[in-house]
């Protein structure tokens, strides 16, 4: 086990070195530690809230502004700002607020009339379903960093607070659109998961399926290696890219310490790519089984935790980009999990093996 320790620290104290190298090359450096978007202090009397209305006409913020209810129900009255819907169309067509555009975050790339239709100048307020929903951060920060706009808000208690208050909504039903059919081809694919899943635990309660011993033929062995390296070089590399993105992704999660995201995003990738090297040549496999282990055990349980709290997250798993717009995230988010117990069995097998 101590041979496992020391190439442990090896792949660790790699991938560190090579993360910071990338950062030194970097020729727009992300701050190390995230800085929090600072909240726009809100109070229900009128004048205070005129008061705050002036400020923000007045300032040049440099980043998105956090704002809550009371403000944003106020500029609303006034008729001062545009709400943005940072959700896939099909949310917003079932409910949103009254008047509000729908920017998808997730379809950005084919929101570009819609953005430049929206005056840079005025207040753009953004929003989604509610707190667990990160679409509205996402969205803010684009515009403001992408886009060059000047007075963007993040309504972060969302949909579901402006409802509970009984404020005005749109609410019309649903309208197909491409895309927005039932996407058999993901059920076919979990259904295909959960049968291989229960093949797994069947050949392991079962002595007879155990004595065949599939699980230590030599060429099943060396496609776990390669099946297991070629995915994780996979996923790091757009997110070695693009460091800032993956850092958004990962707080959309609500489980990391946001200050810290951004180191996490540095390293993580560059972790992977050294466990995914290491796999499809073969060395340090000891330490480097253990690491995978671990790394998709936690991956199972964050992804596992955003099903249960219901966060609309788009999973990150191997691009930073996107998805198609109208994807059922938490589909997505039950697929990823299925695949990564699936990659957890691979792992095992592999650590079993190696130290037989």
């Amino acid at each position: 086990m101590t041979r496992a320790y020391k190439q442990v620290f090896t792949v660790v104290f790699l991938a560190l070195i090579f993360s910071f190298g990338k950062y030194l090359l970097m020729d727009e450096k992300i701050p190390l530690l995230k800085i929090i978007p600072k909240s726009i202090s809100n109070d229900i009397n009128s004048y205070s809230l005129n008061s705050l209305l002036s400020t923000v006409n007045e300032a040049e913020y440099s980043e998105p502004q956090n704002i809550e209810i009371e403000f944003a129900k106020h500029l609303f009255d006034l008729k001062v700002a545009t709400f943005v819907d940072a959700r896939d169309s099909a949310e917003f067509n079932l409910g949103h607020i009254q008047n509000a555009l729908n920017i998808s975050v997730e379809s950005i790339d084919y929101c570009d009339e819609a953005i430049n239709n929206l005056d840079k100048t005025n207040i753009i307020i953004v929003y989604c379903g509610g707190i667990e929903c990160d679409l509205s951060v996402e969205l803010s920060e684009y515009l403001v960093y992408d886009e060059g706009f000047e007075k963007v808000l993040v309504f972060e208690d969302g949909l579901s607070i402006w409802i509970e208050n009984g404020y005005p909504i749109n609410s019309t039903q649903l309208t197909n659109q491409p895309g927005e059919s039932v996407n058999y081809q993901s059920f076919i694919t979990l259904l295909l998961y959960v049968f291989l899943i229960a093949l797994g635990v069947l050949y392991i309660l079962i002595p007879k399926f155990r004595e065949l011993r599939l699980h230590s033929n030599k060429h099943l062995i060396l496609a776990s290696k390669l099946i297991l390296g070629i995915i994780f070089i996979y996923a790091s590399i757009d997110k070695i890219s693009n460091p800032l993105d993956f850092s958004n992704l990962l707080d959309n999660y609500h489980i990391i310490p946001a200050v810290f995201s951004n180191m996490i995003a540095l390293y993580l990738p560059w972790l992977e790519m050294m466990l995914g090297l290491c796999l499809v040549f073969g060395v340090l496999l000891e330490g480097v089984t253990v690491l995978t282990i671990v790394l998709y055990g936690l991956f199972i349980l964050l992804l596992f935790q955003a099903v249960v709290r219901g966060i609309d997250v788009h999973c990150g798993c191997f691009s930073v980009t996107g998805l198609q717009e109208n994807t059922n995230l938490q589909l997505e988010l039950v697929k990823r999990i299925l695949e990564d117990i699936l990659l957890l069995g691979l792992s095992i097998v592999l650590l079993v093996e190696i130290k037989e």
